[in-house]
Order: structure tokens, then sequence, then C-alpha cells
């Protein structure tokens, strides 16, 4: 009965002082509707943190920002002309399903460091918190500018391809229209002006633009999905050909 009682108290210790560390919490400066879920308060305090930015994104609007970032259809459509001409329709099928099961495991192991340290600050602090003491400042500074490196390039070749995508339609529309470098780099200066602008002053919208992205995302892969399906001739038969063929 002894031990029994002693677990009771260990147990009602430990509610404590998840209480003691919610009120903590709630004594921030954010409102209680953008401090998010439970689990995020005690996350917060454990990590020793301090909530300074509001919690908007929803499971849904994530699921559109992960799902768009890194657009994979719509990728596979920009870039066609390259993968058909190199593998073939069998090498864009069978090399999209390994990619595929590749970046599960990738994905599985950022999400087992995102349950260990979940915060926003993603690889750098992974590599601070989990590196060798020795060497944790210098990997952390080197994996933050790798980061930044990405995100500069990432945002303007995403800008440019855009851009490109822009200029295509133009041509298919007007036959008197001559595709100039400039008209790209105008454009891409153009498209990323207008992301930096509105990530700055309509952040508050983000949530919905993403969540409708996401409905965009996996809306429009199934309508891509029947047309190329119904596209070869005649569809039943032509699929073991396609998926075999690697000219």
């Amino acid at each position: 009965m002894a031990k029994a009682f002693d677990q009771d108290v260990k147990l009602s210790d430990t509610a404590v002082a998840e209480d003691v560390e919610l009120r903590d919490v709630d004594t921030s400066h954010i409102a209680p509707k953008y401090q998010g879920t439970e689990g995020d308060k005690v996350h917060m305090k454990t990590l020793g943190r301090d909530q300074e930015t509001r919690r908007m994104f929803t499971f849904i609007s994530m699921l559109g920002f992960g799902s768009t970032l890194i657009v994979t259809w719509e990728t596979l459509l920009t870039n066609s002309l390259a993968i058909i001409t190199n593998g073939g329709t069998a090498g864009l099928f069978w090399g999209f399903l390994i990619v595929f099961g590749g970046f599960l495991l990738v994905y599985a192991s950022i999400a087992e460091l995102s349950s260990m340290a979940a915060t926003s600050a993603g690889q750098y602090h992974w590599v601070s918190e989990f590196a060798p003491p020795s060497v944790e400042k210098y990997l952390s500074y080197i994996t933050g500018w790798l980061c930044i490196a990405g995100w500069q390039g990432g945002i303007t070749g995403i800008g440019m391809l855009v851009a490109t995508i822009i200029q295509g339609l133009i041509t298919l529309n007007d036959v008197n229209y001559v595709a100039q470098g400039w008209h790209g780099t105008l454009l891409t200066i153009g498209i990323v002006a207008f992301c930096v602008l509105f990530n700055t002053y309509g952040a508050r919208q983000l949530p919905v633009v993403e969540g409708s992205l996401a409905i965009l995302h996996f809306g429009g892969m199934f309508v891509i999905i029947i047309i190329l399906w119904y596209a070869l001739d005649p569809p039943y038969e032509g699929l073991p050909r396609a998926l075999s063929n690697h000219d």
C-alpha cells in the first residue's frame, strides 16, 4: 500500500508541475487562441522558449504548405521534356516511385527530430542540440548558412520557373511575341517582390492561401492523372507499354 501511495504522490506532483508550467506559459502576451494546443505550450516551456509569434496554421494549411513546397507533379510537368528524353515514360514512373520511397525515410527522420525538438529553427537547431559538444557550434553555424543559401536560391529558382511558364503561355497565345531573356529576368524580379511583400504585409492570410493551394494541389493531381491516362492510345492497353518504354 505504501508503494501505491508513493506512486500516487509522484503522479500528483507531475500533474501539479505540468499545471504550473501551463500557467506560466499562459502569461504570454500572445492571445490564448493563438498559443496552440496544450502540447504546444508544454513544448515551449520544455525548450525554455517564450512564444513570440501567433500560431495561425492548422493541419490543412500546413499540409498545403508542405505539398506545394515540394511541388511534385507540377515540377514533372514543367520538366517533362528533359524527363521523357532521359529515361522515357518508364524512367519517369519507376524513378518517381523510388524517389517517393527514399524521401519517406527522410521525412521519417525529420519527424523524429521534430518530435524531440519542435522548433521552427529546424536543421541548425537540431544540429546544435544533438551534435557532439566539441563541434556543435561550428556545425550548427555551417548548417544555418546552408539553409539560408537554400532559401535564397530556392525562391529565385521558383520565381524563374514561374516566369518561364508565363512566357510560354504568352508564346502560345500570341504568335507575334518573341521571348527575350530580360523579359524572364523582369518577371522573376516581380514575382519574388510580390512574394516578399505578401509574406510581409499579408502574413495573416497565409493559412487561407495555403489551405486553398492544398485543394488545388491534390485536386489538380487527379485531373492531370485522368488526362494522361486517357491520352494513352488506347488507355488500358497503352499503360504497360508506357511503363516499359525507355525511348
